[in-house]
């Protein structure tokens, strides 16, 4: 029903630091960490060292999408060494070019768990940035979309926010767990939604505590 994948941690510029990296070699993770400017100092001057002497080490492409034009180039350096791990570094500068004359540009640097190649390179980057995915479609449904997520579930007690929110972290995991599995997907046929099926569920728990109070009424 769910096939064990391998796990790679997608997570933001906070995490890189050697906790993280033994952790990650500890459990055989893979990751792509958001990597800031001055963040890991020795890293970033091994890297600058580094750039210079592989200028082979770059790729650039020019894509389109919604009517703007997409050039991206990125650079890359293996094998940073930083407390015994060896860390790939990634950085990709993007430049879009809008129909109405708007030019945007960005810049996204990362650190990944394997050897960046010129065949990985824009694959890697472009899953380094699945971050902001993560935080739309989790946070945000548990903001907005039936979990009720709030800064504050308890005024007196750290420990009951915590302990809150790891419950509601578990009831969406479950979730989750079963819009993905394949005896749920196949009720969503013709214009069945997951949202209605969730109501129809909710309407048959509420139907059955419903037909259980009749039921004690009665025999009372």
């Amino acid at each position: 029903m769910y096939p064990r994948p391998p796990v790679c941690i997608v997570a933001d510029g906070l995490y890189p630091d050697k906790t993280f990296f033994d952790l990650c070699e500890k459990n055989q993770y893979e990751y792509i960490v958001t990597f800031k400017d001055g963040s890991l100092k020795t890293v970033w001057e091994e890297v600058d060292a580094l750039k210079d002497i592989t200028p082979d080490n770059a790729r650039r492409e020019m894509t389109a999408a919604g009517g703007a034009k997409i050039m991206r180039e990125c650079y890359w350096v293996n094998a940073v060494d930083y407390h015994g791990h060896k860390l790939n570094w990634i950085e990709c500068d993007e430049t879009v070019r809008r129909a109405s004359g708007k030019i945007e540009k960005k810049r996204f640097v990362f650190l990944f768990s394997q050897a960046v190649t010129w065949s990985n390179v824009f694959e890697t980057s472009q899953a380094g940035r699945l971050r902001w995915k993560i935080e739309n479609e989790s946070f945000g449904t548990q903001k907005n979309h039936g979990y009720n997520m709030k800064h504050k579930y308890s005024r007196v007690s750290w420990r009951a926010a915590k302990n809150h929110y790891q419950c509601l972290l578990i009831a969406h995991l479950i979730d989750m767990s079963i819009e993905l599995s394949a005896d749920f997907k196949k009720f969503l046929i013709g214009k069945m939604t997951v949202k209605k099926l969730w109501e129809g569920l909710r309407g048959f728990f509420n139907f059955n505590v419903l037909i259980k109070m009749l039921y004690h009424h009665c025999l009372n």
